[in-house]
């Protein structure tokens, strides 16, 4: 299991290292960015374990888990955009209420939602390298929609993420 997550994570860097080095003219602060997702990435791993153990505990419902998570985390939400946009806490900015709605349904609730439920029935190291599969799913819905062909550096770097997701789920935790 972590020979897989090791392999995933080498492939992550590579993808890191080569988008932050083809793409400093276009994206100066594409490094800065991964590195971001980096720390995104920690913190949705500490999330699992977490959620491991209010779920498997037996004492926490899904729903008792995932709505005062997702009702706070809306709510952060909310106020991190007033303070950025120096306005009441719903604003005026219907356009961010609209996106932050759907993002709210779809990615939070289907996606992290789902997650949340598999994490009682499944160990959170097998479901947080399925998070992996983002940039591979990305990449190739940029060959689909704008024509993007990736470099030999970045199939090399999906293809030891999809490797080390493979490997990490042969051994099921």
């Amino acid at each position: 299991t972590w020979f897989g997550v090791l392999i995933a994570f080498i492939g992550v860097v590579v993808l890191g290292v080569i988008d932050s080095r083809d793409s400093t003219a276009i994206y100066p602060e594409a490094l800065k960015g991964n590195l971001l997702a980096i720390g995104a990435a920690t913190v949705f791993v500490a999330y699992f374990f977490i959620g491991e153990k209010a779920r498997v505990s037996g004492n926490t419902t899904w729903l008792g888990y995932v709505f005062p998570l997702y009702f706070f985390a809306a709510l952060i939400c909310l106020l991190t955009n007033s303070i950025i946009e120096f306005q009441t806490l719903f604003g005026n900015n219907f356009t961010f209420l609209f996106v932050a709605l759907l993002l709210a349904i779809g990615p939070q609730i289907l996606g992290h939602g789902s997650l949340n439920f598999a994490v009682k029935y499944i160990r959170p190291t097998l479901l947080s390298s399925l998070i992996l599969i983002e940039p591979a799913f990305s990449a190739a819905l940029a060959v689909w929609l704008f024509h993007e062909l990736p470099t030999v550096w970045h199939l090399l770097g999906m293809g030891m993420i999809m490797g080390g997701i493979v490997l990490t789920w042969l051994k099921k935790g």
